[in-house]
């Protein structure tokens, strides 16, 4: 019986090694930049809705960045305002005096009773979360061509 002997020939073993070493980095850039894009839409939008009496709710929303194990490109949205949550969730009604040193011009002097709240971030996530997932895609899409290199025969890896 002849023994017959199967040579087996692969090309680009080396360029696609150094795609796959390439590959978690380029996803975490390009996923933490259409983090961020994402989280500034959700702040423009949350500073839009934020009730506008002194400005300071307006004022004091801010995305950082936070840490996770080795992986930066997590951002969050964060109001810095003391009074946030109550405008976002409300609270009990409650009086309050109105007088001249009172900072707001949209209030009568005398007591009223406070029961308002004006949700937000809520709105804000809601009306940027249709775009959140072409977003990803497009990070996605890019992190992977990027570490496209050419063969030597011309076609991609």
């Amino acid at each position: 019986m002849a023994s017959s002997v199967i040579n087996i020939q692969m090309n680009g073993v080396n360029e696609l090694i150094k795609y796959m070493d390439g590959l978690k980095s380029n996803i975490e850039k390009e996923l933490g930049k259409s983090n961020k894009a994402f989280m500034e839409d959700v702040k423009m939008d949350a500073q839009k809705f934020a009730p506008k009496d002194t400005g300071e709710l307006k004022n004091s929303i801010e995305v950082v960045p936070t840490k996770q194990k080795g992986y930066s490109g997590q951002w969050k949205l964060v109001v810095n305002s003391p009074y946030g949550i109550y405008q976002e969730y409300g609270f009990r009604p409650h009086p309050l005096f109105v007088n001249e040193n009172t900072n707001t011009t949209k209030l009568p002097f005398g007591w009223i009773t406070v029961k308002k709240n004006t949700p937000f971030v809520q709105p804000a996530i809601e009306h940027n979360l249709m775009k959140l997932s072409a977003t990803l895609n497009n990070a996605m899409s890019k992190a992977l061509g990027q570490g496209k290199s050419k063969n030597k025969a011309g076609g991609n890896i």
